[in-house]
């Protein structure tokens, strides 16, 4: 399909992110950044004008 632009991503484990913590995003006991599935809009973190995904989220996915 045709894109302007393809992002590479790899998962990692979620790490301290001070900043963001200061911004009124909520992180859970893990680090994984708060982002509900289940608002209006998905992935919509603790402050309205901040979205996350990825392992950020979820977490890493251990095979």
């Amino acid at each position: 399909m045709p894109a302007d632009a393809v992002i590479m991503a790899f998962g990692f484990n979620p790490h301290g992110m001070p900043w963001l913590q200061a911004q009124g995003v909520e992180v859970d006991a893990w680090g994984r950044i708060a982002a509900s599935v289940e608002t209006r809009y998905r992935y919509q973190t603790t402050n309205p004008q901040i979205f996350a995904g990825g392992d950020a989220v979820r977490g890493p996915i251990w095979w």
